[in-house]
């Protein structure tokens, strides 16, 4: 009797030490996780950027000194509404003139925002850096369109990036230049054409 009792006492004292080993791996295993889920990066915590579309105004009329926009050009800018404002559009810019504003209407209307018209009766220099403190101050993470005239949109691309675009000539209305202004204040330029019978985003 006393070698069996010497035996149970030898097995319930293996498995307790079994229970604690499991245990101990399991807090081991279960704090390391933590660790590593505490220090992962998380992507959705990175600093926003400020994405802004500058384009000229779309096809305009022959006559008058503040013509209105062409069949074509109203098309083009139902197409740059469809393209870039379905969401995220948080502000949209036009000069004082019927063609820039009614070249940002349709994006208004689909972004349920006002154009909101900054006119240019300043230096350019003066008018990118007041454009841009508007961005920043109203729409800071968010999407913004810009619509400008052929001598504004490259003066106001190398004020904000110090580099010169090869000049709008009057016939061209398919310039596409998309800016990211990152936290820092650095601005990246990218620069395509679009076709205005082509309404993808």
């Amino acid at each position: 009797m006393g070698a069996a009792a010497a035996a149970q006492t030898n097995e319930k004292g293996a498995s307790l030490m079994r229970m604690l080993l499991i245990w101990s791996v399991l807090m081991g295993a279960s704090w390391l996780g933590g660790s590593a889920h505490a220090v992962t990066p998380d992507s959705e915590s990175a600093p926003p950027v400020t994405t802004v579309v500058l384009l000229r105004h779309a096809e305009k009329q022959a006559v008058g000194k503040d013509p209105e926009l062409t069949d074509a050009g109203q098309a083009r800018a139902a197409s740059i509404a469809s393209r870039y404002c379905q969401t995220g559009v948080r502000l949209v810019v036009a000069t004082e003139y019927r063609r820039t504003q009614a070249t940002a209407e349709p994006c208004a209307k689909l972004a349920g925002q006002p154009v909101q018209v900054l006119a240019i009766n300043q230096d350019l220099n003066a008018y990118a850096d007041a454009l841009k403190q508007k961005i920043l101050a109203e729409a800071a993470g968010g999407k913004v369109l810009v619509i400008g005239h052929s001598n504004t949109v490259p003066a106001i691309i190398q004020a904000w990036t110090g580099q010169a675009v090869t000049p709008i000539s009057d016939t061209e209305y398919d310039r596409w230049f998309e800016l990211q202004i990152a936290t820092d204040g650095q601005v990246r330029l990218q620069e395509s054409r679009y076709d205005a019978t082509d309404s993808t985003p």
